[in-house]
């Protein structure tokens, strides 16, 4: 089969390898979509701690079953699935609540230890394969995995209707919180980006006020919009260091600051400040089953449409330019998928 394997940092290469070894509660996925996502860039740049080359990339994925194990029950061939990119021990405290995402010893797909989805097969342990609804593109399910983020963040941030939200950075990530908490019932939306096509995507989608992430007047202007008080929930998915305390002074007292974008450095935090208005700061990694399976029910009952989101599809064959464009951003774009067909 062809899979598109990280050498070394800054090069992917086109290579014939063996197909997945198959276990018997296993089943093997002929890959259809696969996204390219922010942490495939952080390998593909030489600093990913778990994706480390020679390795095949890739975890947002969305395919059919063409083999299953003996001892597989669930599927058939043919299902049309997506994959929850997890696998945890299932022993420790985190496994036993259902925060494999906090699981110490998990494995995540697209790493040495499970080959990704830049590929055109994948095998997968039934236990990580969830079904896709008619309803359901397989484009569509390629966006499931962020997404799946999203409904983590919202619901751990406790989003209810009436609630004024700030989403600081709208890229992929940060547009499929706005979706999400538009359907919580967020009152009042706003992104905050210094890139004008994310803006516009942002209000294609419903956002209340978009705001360039440079302008000099963004701080009066987020707390004119909310009242003089600032804003109830403030999500950082942008990279940018001086977002945190910027987040800090745009939400309310009492207000909640969710980060879920990652530094390679350490962050300054104005812990003085945040303590005086006794906000949480705090972050978020990955999802769990719950949100995952909130996912695909949203998409496929119509309630969220992610595909305004995929603005370029490309072929597993472009995984290098993927990348590049990941990272130099030459175009515009928020979502890209690679196609193995």
């Amino acid at each position: 089969m062809k899979a598109a394997i990280l050498t070394k940092p800054y090069q992917i290469q086109i290579q014939d390898v063996e197909k997945p070894v198959m276990q018997d509660r296993d089943v093997l996925i002929r890959v259809v979509f696969t996204g390219v996502c922010g942490s495939e860039l952080h390998a593909f740049q030489g600093t990913h701690t778990l994706r480390t080359p020679p390795v095949i990339l890739g975890h947002e994925i969305s395919g059919e079953i063409v083999k299953i194990g003996s001892n597989v029950s669930k599927f058939v061939c043919g299902d049309r699935v997506t994959v929850f990119p997890l696998l945890g021990c299932g022993e420790c405290a985190n496994c036993l609540e259902g925060s494999i995402n906090l699981c110490d010893k998990k494995v995540v797909l697209g790493t040495k230890q499970w080959q990704g989805s830049f590929a055109e097969y994948i095998s997968v342990p039934e236990q990580a394969v969830y079904p896709l609804f008619d309803k359901v593109s397989l484009e569509a399910g390629a966006v499931i995995e962020p997404l799946a983020v999203a409904v983590h963040a919202v619901r751990k941030a406790g989003v209810t209707v009436g609630d004024k939200v700030l989403i600081m950075g709208g890229g992929t990530i940060g547009l499929c919180i706005l979706l999400v908490t538009r359907q919580a019932g967020a009152f009042i939306t706003i992104v905050t980006d210094v890139v004008e096509y994310n803006r516009k995507k942002a209000l294609e989608l419903g956002v209340t006020y978009s705001i360039d992430g440079k302008d000099e007047y963004l701080i009066p202007k987020c707390i004119e919009f909310t009242d003089g008080k600032g804003c109830d929930k403030t999500f950082i998915t942008a990279s940018a260091s001086h977002l945190v305390n910027q987040a800090i002074q745009l939400t309310r007292k009492k207000g909640t600051i969710m980060v879920l974008s990652t530094y390679e450095d350490s962050v300054p935090l104005d812990i003085q400040k945040a303590r005086s208005r006794e906000q949480i700061v705090t972050g978020t990694t990955m999802y769990n089953h719950e949100d995952f399976r909130r996912a695909i029910d949203l998409v496929a009952a119509n309630i969220i449409d992610v595909s305004p989101l995929i603005t370029k599809v490309l072929k597993l064959s472009d995984a290098q330019y993927s990348l590049e464009l990941l990272q130099d951003r030459t175009e515009n774009f928020i979502k890209i998928l690679l196609s193995t067909t």
